[in-house]
This record gives C-alpha cells, structure tokens and sequence, in this order.
C-alpha cells in the first residue's frame, strides 16, 4: 500500500509478485480498500520463474521472500536494474543467521554499494554501482 501510495504521487507502479492464493486475494482487497489498485499490478506466479522473463526495468526492488530465495532473486532482479537502481532486502537483522551470507556477499561486491539499515528488522540497501562483469 505504501509503495503504490508513493507510485500514485510520482507517477510510477507497482509490480508485485506472489504465488500464495491466500496473500493474493488479500493484496488484491487490501488495494482496492485503499484506493491504489490502478498503480500497483499483481503478478500471480513463482518469482524464480517469473522474474527472468519480465522485460520491465525498475527503479528499485524490495524483496521480502522467503529467506532462502533472496540469494538466488537477486541476480534475477539485478538484471532488471540499471546503476542507480535500489534493492532493499527486508528482514536482515531479524533473520541474521539466515541472510547474513547475502548481506556479506552484497557488501564484498565491488559493482554494489549496500549498507545494512537498523530499522525494524533490518533493511539492506543496495545499489547498483556498474554492471556485473563491468
């Protein structure tokens, strides 16, 4: 709701990706309760399998998945990013034991700056530097 809010202000959209029935009926309800379905589009589909075909390019990406798919998501949503681009990963100091190789593998990567952000549950904040092979 947030995001779509912000989307609604600057012009932008929302693409969401979920394959649980359950959370996508309540994605779609909780929208359309706010007012904000028209900036924000629901992907039903897995996001390993999705992701790889879109031809979007976004601006930022917040991944909140499942902790052991934020490893292999993020080259597939880096590849849809240009420098500049933003992927905030939720839960990083909350799920530490199970994202901390992927915040150490963010930080170590000379393309990438990202800074872990003590706010709730943690949030890394990574931004796209160059290109992978660059």
């Amino acid at each position: 709701i947030w995001l779509a809010a912000g989307a609604r202000i600057l012009g932008g959209r929302v693409v969401s990706i979920e394959h649980d029935p359950e959370k996508c009926r309540a994605w779609r309800r909780n929208l359309a309760d706010a007012g904000l379905d028209e900036w924000a589009e629901l992907v039903e589909a897995d996001a390993l399998e999705v992701v790889p075909r879109l031809d979007d390019v976004f601006d930022v990406v917040f991944l909140d998945a499942e902790k052991e798919l934020y490893e292999p998501l993020f080259p597939l949503a880096r590849a849809h990013l240009e420098p500049g681009g933003l992927v905030v990963a939720d839960n990083v100091i909350s799920h530490a034991d199970a994202l901390g190789a992927y915040v150490a593998a963010r930080q170590a990567d000379p393309t990438l700056s990202s800074v872990t952000v003590p706010l709730d549950r943690g949030l890394e904040l990574t931004t796209i530097l160059r290109p992978p092979h660059a």
